[in-house]
């Protein structure tokens, strides 16, 4: 009784690994404001290392390089939180995204004090098949 016990809990503890163990794939687009471009972004999430990688092509008029970087996030059951600084000067983004609705929010922040920067919705992207 107690081996088919020990089974069936490593059989369990496999799958649930398994399961959190591919990379997930976003596409995110903030919410359209009069007058304001739309932020685009992807992100890849591996939650079994809890690594995030972070693309954003530059989609504003001002002139500045596409952002692409590697960053450590927090996943929770509902949530997935990651920060990075891409402005210089002490300013650090945070995105939540949350994991039920895929709508995120994002702010920036100095210290104590943060601002609301953009919100908006992610989708799923499915993974093509490919070489490598």
């Amino acid at each position: 009784m107690r081996y088919s016990i020990a089974i069936a809990l490593i059989i369990l503890f496999t799958s649930v690994t398994n399961a959190n163990a591919s990379t997930t794939y976003l596409e995110c687009v903030s919410s359209s404001l009069e007058g304001e471009f739309q932020m685009l972004f992807t992100i890849s999430l591996s939650e079994s290392t809890g690594n995030i990688t972070h693309t954003e092509p530059n989609r504003s008029p001002l002139p500045r390089p596409d952002v692409a970087f590697n960053t450590k996030g927090f996943f929770s059951p509902t949530k997935v939180i990651y920060q990075y600084s891409k402005h210089g000067a002490g300013i650090i983004n945070a995105v939540s995204i949350d994991r039920n609705t895929l709508k995120y929010e994002s702010s920036l922040g100095t210290g104590p004090v943060s601002v609301p920067a953009h919100s908006g919705e992610c989708k799923v992207l499915k993974t093509p098949k490919r070489k490598f």
